[in-house]
This record gives structure tokens, C-alpha cells and sequence, in this order.
């Protein structure tokens, strides 16, 4: 607690990385809000790892599946509201 009032975190384990803790966030839902945003990220990230192209292959059209992430104005909505 900072000045009496209550503070939110949020801890992230990855397999071969130190857990990490985030926040402090005001509310509980600037705290879910900074997930979301830290979960998209990494998601964004793997995403663009699956679909780089190998030697010459376009970026685009490499054969894997491409995976349609939320629109960013809508991610943790759910999860805030519901």
C-alpha cells in the first residue's frame, strides 16, 4: 500500500525466465489492462517468429497457418467487463 491506498500487481512465469512481477497499478482494472497489453505483445512477437519467411520466401506466404490476433482497442475488454 502506498499512502493507504491499495496497489495491484501481476506476476508473469515463462518457462526458462525469472518470474516477473508488473505494477503497481492503481485499479484492478489498469492492472488486467497491463496484461493484456504485456500477453498481446508476446503473442504479437511469437506470431511474427512463425510467419518470417526462410531464405528468400516471402514473409506472407511461407505455408504455416497465420494466426488473427484482437484488434488492440479491444483486447481485455472481455476480461475487464465479464
Amino acid at each position: 500500500m502506498r499512502d493507504g491506498k491499495t496497489e495491484y500487481f501481476f506476476k508473469l512465469n515463462m518457462t526458462g525466465l525469472r518470474d516477473r512481477v508488473f505494477g503497481p497499478y492503481d485499479s484492478r482494472s489498469a492492472a488486467v489492462d497491463g496484461f493484456d497489453t504485456v500477453l498481446m505483445g508476446g503473442a504479437r512477437r511469437f506470431c511474427e517468429m512463425l510467419n518470417t519467411g526462410r531464405g528468400n520466401e516471402s514473409k506472407s506466404n511461407n505455408g504455416l497457418e497465420h494466426i488473427a490476433l484482437p484488434h488492440e482497442s479491444h483486447a481485455g475488454s472481455d476480461a475487464v467487463n465479464g
